[in-house]
């Protein structure tokens, strides 16, 4: 049942935002597939920063461990901040990759 609400509420918002788009912002309905796959780029390098930031989380905690003889939880990467930074540091490497569309003079 809860999986339908969110499903529900992300097509609401989807349908929403086409609107706006379209209506308002005077978008183009030729760009959405190219905008799907950016979406989805990001969304990829989102996943490689959190792998690589749970990776080092870990190697740190184990490194700290061995050194100090001492009890390190895991659960230090065990935090919601770390997948919020991984999104920017993911936004940041696409925008970084990506030329800008207009040259500033």
């Amino acid at each position: 049942m809860a999986s339908m609400v969110v499903l529900t509420l992300l097509g609401i918002t989807s349908a929403g935002a086409y609107a706006i788009g379209t209506r308002c912002f005077g978008l183009q309905t030729s760009r959405l597939q190219a905008a799907g796959w950016h979406a989805l780029e990001w969304l990829g390098l989102t996943l490689v920063f959190l792998a690589l930031n749970l990776g080092a989380g870990i190697s740190l905690i184990l490194a700290l461990r061995w050194w100090n003889s001492a009890f390190v939880s895991m659960y230090f990467v065990n935090d919601a901040t770390i997948g919020l930074a991984s999104m920017f540091q993911a936004v940041a490497f696409q925008w970084w990759r990506t030329p800008p569309a207009v040259k500033p003079e």
